[in-house]
């Protein structure tokens, strides 16, 4: 089925603004240096839904290039917040703000459609991208869930 409007778009958007700040979010779980379960609790929990602060700290641990990320940049699109993610092939997607995708019926403004294909593109590269962060860290992971 095709996302041909924006009731059925906007159901998308979440679910691919939630699953990149998840996947992000895995990796500031890898790259961080607390050891035990509620430090790494808080540290998730201090950034929110802010996908701002959090690029930014991947940014610092050198996590955006081994994720394939070259770069973002924030887009307020109306009344609407996104980011532009750029990746090393070139390929960008937009991602919506999470509290604004979520909230936005209560908006006065009116989000535009995106393509379906375009869309269908932005969800395999964010699938693409959760393959690439699970292969490099999975044994990580694997280790230091066991100790946890």
């Amino acid at each position: 089925m095709k996302a041909n409007d924006v009731a059925w778009q906007r159901s998308i958007l979440i679910m691919l603004s939630y699953a990149f700040e998840l996947i992000v979010k895995s990796e500031i779980v890898f790259t961080s240096k607390n050891t035990e379960l509620d430090d790494i609790d808080k540290e998730l929990k201090s950034f929110g839904h802010n996908i701002q602060q959090i690029l930014c700290e991947l940014d610092k641990r050198k996590s955006l290039l081994l994720m394939e990320i070259n770069g973002y940049k924030i887009n307020n699109n109306g009344s609407f917040r996104q980011y532009t993610i750029t990746f090393e092939d070139r390929r960008e997607i937009i991602v919506e703000d999470f509290v604004d995708i979520r909230y936005d019926y209560i908006k006065t403004a009116l989000r535009n459609i995106t393509d379906h294909d375009i869309v269908i593109g932005y969800i395999d590269k964010i699938l693409e991208l959760s393959k690439n962060v699970s292969a490099r860290e999975g044994s990580s992971f694997t280790v230091r869930a066991a100790s946890l």
